[in-house]
């Protein structure tokens, strides 16, 4: 039987980093523009238990907010793109496929039910213009 000193430094096995890595590596495209962040109500210190969250994102021709609750199943995600445009609006988790986001005519996102964690928002204008955020935690 070994026993460790208990300043000896051990590391995860090889699979665990591969996998973490894999995990959170952003499969963006070269030309893939920034979708920013300028507004997120859980950053302004104060408890919405019962409010939604809003989260606020601009690209070069367009704006983005999108509004996510809290339910039994887990998050409640809608919004609406300004100005109405024809754009493909995806949610895109660590090793999961994209969740699209259905947009109407006046540009208001389909109300869609999605499990809670990290997740990139993935916008793609009818031009073939990609835009993507950093990760956010939902």
């Amino acid at each position: 039987m070994e026993i460790e000193s208990p300043g000896a430094v051990t590391y995860p096995p090889g699979l665990v980093v591969v996998a973490a890595r894999h995990a959170f590596r952003e499969h963006s495209r070269a030309a893939a523009k920034p979708l920013s962040l300028v507004f997120d109500s859980s950053g302004d210190g104060t408890a919405h238990e019962s409010s939604p969250r809003l989260l606020m994102l601009t690209g070069d021709t367009f704006d983005l907010i999108l509004t996510v609750g809290t339910t039994s199943r887990g998050k409640t995600l809608g919004g609406v793109v300004m100005p109405a445009a024809t754009v493909a609006v995806g949610i895109r988790r660590p090793l999961r496929a994209t969740i699209a986001l259905p947009a109407d005519d006046a540009g208001v996102l389909a109300e869609t039910i999605l499990p809670c964690g990290t997740a990139c928002v993935v916008v793609e204008s009818t031009t073939g213009e990609t835009y993507q955020s950093d990760w956010l935690t939902l």
